[in-house]
């Protein structure tokens, strides 16, 4: 599994859209003047702070942010396969390599034979999905965080789930 870093923040949005990521509350104009976006003309003023990206609480953000992920796993990677992917309320494929998606959560698992992980050829499908994946990643200025990063591990909790929780 992948988890990308700061996903949220990568995407930039419209002016008109950024407009309404305004913070709730208004600040002085001289308040913000370590930022770089600063206008001098308005430090008398009282003015909001908007972000050019998709904020959480943004309307549509977490939809946004998952299809644009699938659509870069799928058309850029290869990845996502129809026959491979798990989704809400639909079959499971009949495997061996399962892909799930959760916004910025990249999970693949796949059956394996009841022997060391450590023993498993890499030319199977989860090692291509994620040299794919992670290409993909690189080419568009995402990174996963090294710190969640799994490959090859027999027992784990993704999606808030794992073996002893679901058995």
């Amino acid at each position: 599994s992948d988890d990308l870093c700061e996903f949220y923040y990568t995407f930039r949005v419209t002016p008109e859209r950024a407009a309404r990521n305004a913070i709730g509350i208004p600040f002085w104009g001289r308040e913000l003047c370590h930022l770089q976006c600063y206008d001098d003309t308005l430090a008398s003023e009282q003015v909001y702070i908007c972000l050019a990206t998709l904020a959480m609480g943004d309307s549509l953000a977490v939809e946004i942010a998952q299809q644009s992920h699938c659509n870069l796993l799928r058309q850029v990677a290869g990845c996502m396969r129809q026959d491979e992917v798990m989704q809400y309320r639909k079959p499971i494929p009949r495997g061996p390599f399962y892909e799930m998606l959760t916004i910025d959560d990249h999970i693949g698992l796949q059956k394996v034979p009841s022997c060391s992980t450590s023993s498993l050829v890499d030319s199977q499908r989860d090692v291509e999905v994620f040299h794919k994946a992670n290409a993909a990643y690189s080419h568009v200025g995402l990174v996963a965080h090294p710190g969640k990063k799994q490959r090859r591990v027999s027992n784990a909790v993704v999606l808030g789930a794992d073996r002893k929780s679901v058995v």
